[in-house]
């Protein structure tokens, strides 16, 4: 039997196109072309939240597969936060998300060949 996550991934899309101005966003074709090593900031929110505490987190995450391409092209990746809102979530933890969940990409530095 699978285990029921708690959370979900806030559809950043949306959140872009309902606050524009407020909620900026990487272009499609950059959030549809991630690699592996790529780190990403996703939007964890409860899905039973708790009174007084804030329903959700941005949190990074390490892409390690990547699955299809273009408008098809799924991630798998890893938590590189501690947690502290999302009950159940852990630091290292298996994520599955989409191009429409990322709501930044941290830049990926070339390290330099020393000679």
């Amino acid at each position: 039997m699978a285990r029921r996550l708690s959370y979900t991934l806030a559809d950043c899309v949306a959140r872009h196109e309902a606050y524009p101005q407020r909620f900026q966003l990487k272009p499609w074709h950059e959030r549809t072309r991630l690699r592996q090593g790529h780190i990403v900031k996703l939007i964890f929110e409860a899905v039973h939240p708790r009174p007084g505490i804030p329903k959700g987190e941005r949190m990074w995450v390490r892409v390690t597969q990547v699955f299809g391409s273009g408008s098809n092209v799924t991630y798998e990746g890893v938590l590189d936060n501690i947690p502290t809102v999302i009950p159940g979530l852990r630091y290292g933890a298996t994520v599955h998300f989409g191009p429409q969940h990322v709501a930044d990409i941290f830049p990926l530095r070339e390290t330099p060949m020393r000679h």
